[in-house]
């Protein structure tokens, strides 16, 4: 039976072992500073599931060593001859303990886990900054393109008859608005409807 529980844990400690060194060679730079805000988004992003994707691996490899290890131990612990026992326990201790056992491995897992975990946070932290700087930059292109709803236009002092509402007055108003305002192509709409509103007293 132990020789099965000893055979397990190889794939899963090799595994962890080169993800280990992946880990101490992963590099954590920081974004150019010529980045716009959205390249040194993308930047974080990639970052965060590279470190995703590692942390998520080497998680699976530590709980399926410790499953294995457990079992193990439970194993060992059952069997009922004293003999049998202590030849267990040795070949147990031989692969848990030491620089090069599974406890130590273990240990190193967790502490992997522990910082890429920091990193990932950093980088969650980095990428909220940036989506505030965004924000605030499409605010900021944002009202220089909207205009305000309290705008004052000032008009133009014509002199103009007003229209009272007389039909027969219609024409002579009509003919001096149309020569004034309305022919105009250096009035906007809302300045020509602005000054029609003002001269017609209905």
């Amino acid at each position: 039976m132990s020789s099965h529980i000893i055979a397990s844990f190889q794939p899963a400690k090799e595994r962890l072992v080169s993800l280990l060194k992946e880990v101490n060679q992963l590099e954590i730079k920081s974004p150019e500073p010529s980045m716009t805000i959205d390249e040194k988004e993308d930047f974080y992003i990639i970052r965060k599931r590279v470190l995703e994707d590692k942390l998520r691996r080497i998680q699976l490899c530590v709980t399926t060593l410790e499953s294995i290890n457990d079992k193990w131990f439970t194993y060992t612990q059952q069997i009922v001859t004293m003999k049998r026992r202590e030849e267990e326990e040795e070949k147990y201790k031989t692969v848990t303990e030491g620089d090069q056992g599974i406890f130590q491995l273990l240990h190193e897992g967790k502490e992997a886990v522990i910082t890429l975990t920091m990193h990932k946070d950093e980088v969650d932290q980095n990428l909220k900054q940036l989506s505030k700087e965004l924000t605030n930059k499409q605010t900021k292109e944002e009202a220089k393109f909207t205009p305000s709803s309290n705008i004052n236009v000032n008009l133009p002092h014509l002199s103009l008859p007003t229209f009272d509402g007389d039909p027969r007055q219609w024409q002579q108003f009509w003919s001096s608005f149309n020569a004034a305002v309305h022919t105009q192509i250096t009035y906007t709409h809302v300045l020509k409807e602005g000054l029609y509103k003002e001269y017609l007293m209905i």
